[in-house]
Order: structure tokens, then C-alpha cells, then sequence
């Protein structure tokens, strides 16, 4: 069954999204992995649209949730599709997941700036607002500016980073 992985992994590297999508349909029938999944949401974003790809990044998060560049693909949509109705997919997905808290806590400013890039300052503050409480919470015995600069930086290359321009960050 591992070959029909590697087969959809390489028609995805040769561009041929269909081929791929459907070794990849037939893999995830006896192994559904995270990253089967998150083949088939990039194969799907380029062939039938983006509601079919949150679909299988969603489904990539219920085998791994804390599969982060399953969560920032789903981001990268979500941010360059501005509909709010996808900003509470990924709302929803993010509380449903059980993550530890460092990764809940990147997620969480990732929402505050994804709201504020679109200007709606009230749900930005929320979400910056709640990061910075968890973020105390966290580190109530222990503060590190260290690691708070690299969580921004973290962050900051997270959403500034163009996934859509470079085929090879999908794989």
C-alpha cells in the first residue's frame, strides 16, 4: 500500500494533481494518514476549489492534530480567502484539537493577526488577548524573552511566508 503513497507523492511532484488524487483516494482507503490527507487538500485546492480542501486538511487534523503544516495550509487559505464564514471553520477546528499549549498559543496570535489583516480589530484583540493569557498562564514560573522573539518570528514567517508560489512547501 506504501506504493501508492509514493506514486501519489510523485505525480504531485510532476504536477499531474489528478493522478495523484486518486493514488492518493486509494492509499487513504487502507491507510488514513495526516498526510495522505493533506496531499489530497493540495490536490484538491488546485483541481475542484478550497471548500474541498479544508475538507481533507480537516480531516488530516483528526489523525494528527498538532500536524502544523496541515494547520498553516488550512491558514494560508482561510487568510487569502477573507470569507468569515472559513475563519470560523478554522475557528472551530483550532478549539476542537487538543494541542499542548505552546502550539495553541502561535495558533492563537495566528488568528489575532489573520483578523487583523482584515481589519476586524474586535475578534483580532480577542484572539491576541487570549494568547497572551494562556502565554502568562504557561509561563507563570518561567519567562524566557528568547522564546517569546522566536514564537513572533515563528508566527511572523508563518503568515508571510508565500506557500502558493512555491509548490515544493505543499509537500
Amino acid at each position: 500500500t506504501d506504493v501508492l503513497y509514493y506514486l501519489a507523492l510523485i505525480y504531485f511532484e510532476k504536477e499531474e494533481y489528478q493522478k495523484s488524487f486518486d493514488y492518493c483516494i486509494k492509499y487513504i482507503e487502507v491507510n488514513k494518514t495526516s498526510d495522505a490527507y493533506y496531499i489530497l487538500g493540495n490536490c484538491s485546492l488546485i483541481l475542484s476549489g478550497k471548500d474541498e480542501a479544508i475538507g481533507y486538511f480537516k480531516e488530516s487534523l483528526t489523525v494528527e492534530p498538532e500536524n502544523l503544516k496541515v494547520l498553516v495550509a488550512l491558514e494560508n487559505i482561510i487568510k487569502t480567502d477573507k470569507k468569515s464564514e472559513n475563519f470560523i471553520i478554522f475557528t472551530k477546528a483550532l478549539s476542537s484539537l487538543k494541542v499542548s499549549d505552546k502550539l495553541k498559543i502561535n495558533l492563537l496570535f495566528t488568528l489575532g493577526k489573520m483578523y487583523l489583516d482584515i481589519k476586524k480589530y474586535t475578534q483580532s484583540f480577542y484572539y491576541y488577548n487570549e494568547a497572551n493569557k494562556l502565554r502568562s498562564e504557561v509561563n507563570k514560573w518561567y519567562y524566557s524573552f528568547d522564546e517569546d522573539l522566536n514564537v513572533l518570528n515563528n508566527v511572523k514567517s508563518i503568515i508571510t511566508k508565500k506557500y502558493f508560489n512555491d509548490r515544493n512547501d505543499w509537500v
